[in-house]
């Protein structure tokens, strides 16, 4: 699928939910729906995580049993995953630091409460 076609639906579907609600102003409609989906993001983080790290520990396993070249892409497989988690998990506890050092006004923990 076109990646600028998925854009542009993600786009007008976060527009479209802030715009159902007519009774508030647009940038509090705005930050009410950034803020929705970054409580449910932030919910689902760590479970993904988890998940993640037990496919890769699967397919390390898995890989074990075919021959050298299965187990060689089994193994690069797994180890993408873990780095990839480790990424994730870095950029989960440093990219708030770095926001709230750039601008101190806008803190993520107390817009969303």
């Amino acid at each position: 699928m076109n990646k600028n076609l998925v854009l542009f639906a993600i786009i007008v579907g976060i527009t479209s939910i802030a715009f159902a609600n007519p009774t508030t102003d647009m940038g509090e409609r705005l930050s009410g729906v950034f803020c929705s989906l970054y409580t449910s993001l932030k919910s689902l983080i760590v479970p993904i995580i988890v998940m993640v790290i037990v496919f890769a520990g699967v397919i390390y396993v898995v890989g074990q049993v075919f021959g050298a070249e299965t187990r060689a892409k089994a193994q690069g497989w797994a180890t993408n995953m873990i780095i990839g988690v480790i990424i994730a998990i870095l950029v989960i506890l440093i990219v708030p630091f770095i926001l709230s050092q750039l601008a101190p006004e806008l803190s993520i923990d107390t817009a969303c409460q």
